[in-house]
């Protein structure tokens, strides 16, 4: 509009990736010194899309602790910087914070080329894991963690146009998978679920029955948004008979949401207000839950979109039994009745499995057991491990 001819103007990310190259190249370089990489074992570099304490950050932690324990040598770099950096350097993993990630920061892209392995989490890196180019010559392990929801909203801007052949994408899960696929039709994806610690400090005591006079306690966590389903799990309370609401409590836990999704938001609210049985108890931290655990009987995930939900295999660990819907990721390893149960994405299914539950209180300690051998099996970090390996090892063999 002020008539500047079209080749003087330059986009926003080319004057980042003019502004950031120097003080990059000096930053890169002297992260690339012998004294920090020693000459054995593999150089790993790890893309986070922020550095919060929430799911895919903090499972990419877990790996490059996990990949350091076995050798490799790995830095972390985000676009964002947050606390869990800080966990980050206490495990001696150097942290850099570069808000220009982008394929057009030339110093970049050459620091990338000294490492023997790129571990790029999460479908935000598309468009950057295009702009590598089709002959990028380091093996690139794309981890994807999301659901229908993104793929519909920004992914079209962000597809990839181009993905080399060194790039091996794995996701989360049979639904991760499944939604991954109906995007990408010509290019294949494995599962590599993630790991949890163990934070049960007493496991070995096994499942603790209620103490006589309390209620039961079902509980919903996650952030508050359509696509957790706290609007199910309201609804699904309205249909249990004053009766059966008298034998329970109900918790809703987690962030909310009111700058981006005001009308859900007051929804929730206005649901939560007619059900005396009913606390809304805002976020808490991951010592705080594992606290409160320990006094929930019940986890329900109702997503109408989850693709691998991290509070059930964190009930799992304290023995609780686990309620999720069909359209989460953790459905594809839930076994109904026996180490949890699996609802329908629809209010009555929700009602119909508390109601279960309240009649059949004694099948808690088994759900319970199962579950936990399934976190055991599934979702521990010596589970998690040798996944994770095995997925490093691929990668690094087809370079070969």
């Amino acid at each position: 509009d002020l008539q500047v001819p079209e080749e003087k103007i330059i986009c926003y990310d080319d004057l980042r990736a003019v502004a950031t190259t120097c003080s990059a190249r000096m930053l890169y370089n002297s992260l690339c010194a012998d004294t920090l990489f020693p000459t054995s074992g593999k150089r790993v570099l790890l893309f986070s899309h922020e550095l919060s304490l929430t799911g895919a950050p903090v499972v990419l932690f877990y790996m490059a602790q996990m990949l350091k324990k076995n050798g490799y040598h790995p830095i972390v770099v985000s676009p964002l910087d947050g606390p869990l950096s800080a966990r980050f350097l206490e495990e001696g993993i150097p942290v850099v914070v570069e808000p220009f990630i982008s394929g057009k920061n030339a110093a970049l892209g050459a620091w990338m080329r000294t490492f023997d392995l790129i571990v790029i989490c999460t479908l935000v890196f598309g468009e950057f894991v295009g702009q590598l180019g089709a002959d990028f010559p380091v093996p690139v392990l794309w981890w994807l963690h999301e659901g229908t929801e993104v793929y519909s909203g920004w992914w079209p801007r962000a597809k990839p146009r181009v993905l080399g052949k060194n790039v091996h994408i794995y996701a989360v899960g049979s639904r991760a998978l499944r939604v991954y696929e109906e995007h990408f039709q010509n290019r294949d994806a494995k599962p590599l679920l993630y790991g949890l610690p163990d934070t049960n400090p007493h496991p070995e005591e096994g499942f603790h029955p209620r103490p006589a006079g309390k209620k039961l306690t079902f509980a919903l966590i996650g952030t508050v948004q359509a696509r957790k389903g706290q609007d199910l799990f309201l609804e699904a309370i309205g249909l249990l008979s004053a009766e059966e609401r008298a034998q329970a409590e109900f918790l809703l836990i987690g962030p909310w949401t009111d700058s981006v999704y005001p009308e859900f938001n007051q929804k929730i609210r206005d649901m939560a207000a007619e059900l005396p049985e009913v606390q809304l108890m805002g976020p808490l931290s991951m010592d705080q839950m594992d606290a409160l655990y320990p006094q929930i009987d019940v986890v329900i995930s109702p997503s109408r979109d989850d693709p691998m939900p991290v509070v059930l295999p964190e009930a799992m660990r304290f023995y609780k039994t686990c309620i999720t819907s069909v359209e989460t990721g953790t459905a594809s390893v839930i076994q109904d009745g026996v180490n949890g149960l699996v609802c329908q994405v629809d209010a009555q299914d929700i009602a119909n499995k508390m109601r279960w539950i309240l009649e059949h209180q004694d099948k808690l300690a088994e759900l319970g057991r199962n579950g936990r051998k399934l976190y055991e099996d599934t979702f521990s970090l010596d589970a998690f491990e040798k996944k994770a390996l095995q997925a490093g090892a691929e990668c690094l063999q087809d370079q070969a």
